[in-house]
């Protein structure tokens, strides 16, 4: 990541925890992500600035009172039940940065946010199906290359897989020593 992180969750209220879960074997693969424990309901913060390219909220519900989610033409990541309620956000360098279990998610695609600011809620939805422990899963790809992908970033409209799992870890602990 070229640019340092905020920590992506609220803390203070509740105790949080979170340790390098990196490349941990896991069912059907290994783990990509960091994995940060707290309370239901705690809030969940961007951790860069950039551009929201995609929510997911089961059921079909909406994310924003009023405002019916929208789908995309998406690649690349699982969009099933396992990932629950998630959000995906692109910074300026091309680094996508994804939450999933989230209890609510209130960004919607094309949106503009700030490091810090409020996207959503924690809570255990997805594989856990509400029985497994309150986490945010925090995940880090790094930008993918090919002719169009400015062209893609722009439309929102992504036909390409993601790049490589990045370790965020480091990033994350030097975020969380800064709070």
């Amino acid at each position: 990541m070229v640019q340092p992180l905020s920590f992506p969750t609220q803390t203070g209220h509740s105790r949080v925890s979170f340790h390098d879960g990196f490349d941990d074997p896991r069912a059907g693969g290994r783990h990509c992500g960091i994995d940060i424990g707290s309370t239901e309901g705690t809030t969940i913060f961007s951790a860069t600035t950039g551009t929201v390219i995609q929510e997911h909220l089961l059921g079909g519900g909406r994310t924003v009172p009023g405002r019916r989610r929208q789908r995309l033409p998406w690649r690349g990541v699982d969009s099933s039940p396992r990932s629950g309620n998630f959000a995906i956000i692109v910074d300026h360098y091309g680094f996508f940065y994804f939450y999933a279990h989230m209890r609510t998610v209130s960004v919607e695609p094309g949106q503009i946010v700030f490091a810090g600011q409020a996207i959503g809620t924690m809570g255990n939805t997805g594989l856990g199906g509400g029985h497994g422990p309150i986490h945010l899963h925090f995940q880090v790809w790094s930008p993918f290359s090919h002719g169009r992908s400015r062209n893609e970033y722009r439309s929102l409209r992504f036909e390409r897989r993601f790049g490589t799992p990045v370790n965020p870890f480091i990033e994350l602990k030097e975020a969380a020593i800064q709070i």
